[in-house]
């Protein structure tokens, strides 16, 4: 099985990360979650955690810290903080949802339909427009010529 390079170097970071938690929380992870992680790691990239350095401050990738954070709302996170996560993650879900709802309800899709045939209708128009313009300059040339031979 082929795994994408960003995931692969990812489980690098997180394992190393967890050379650094807490012995009690590390034993909360299932073994065959880490055995997964520890097999799908890219062998050739090297990461260093710094210890001395907070979470924030590492140089990890954001695939890492969403890795980070499901394991401490799966394994760590006590029920109040359970809570408050899912609430934030339903408040997005929510922003996301009324997001896409007025991008995509009806009223926007023939707005948007709507206002793309009257540009076309305007582009129309002016194109008229300047042909009839341009016609009325060559016959306004054309009668001018006629009077000057008349003229004379």
């Amino acid at each position: 099985m082929e795994i994408d390079k960003k995931y692969a170097n990812a489980y690098v970071e997180v394992l190393e990360i967890l050379k650094y938690v807490d012995k009690q929380d590390y034993n909360k992870i299932p073994s065959d979650e880490l055995q997964l992680l520890e097999t799908y790691s890219n062998k050739n990239y090297s990461f260093t955690y710094n210890p001395e350095k907070s979470f924030d401050e590492q140089n990890v990738s954001e695939t890492t810290k969403l890795i980070i954070a499901m394991l401490f709302l799966d394994y760590w996170a006590n029920q109040k903080q359970k809570n408050k996560i899912n609430a934030f993650l339903q408040n997005k879900r929510n922003e996301l949802m009324e997001i896409e709802n007025k991008k995509y309800s009806i009223d926007n899709v023939f707005n948007k339909r709507n206002a793309e045939v009257q540009i076309e209708e305007k582009k129309e128009d002016e194109e008229i427009f300047l042909v009839t313009v341009n016609n009325e300059k060559w016959y306004k040339k054309v009668l001018d010529f006629i009077r000057n031979i008349l003229k004379k």
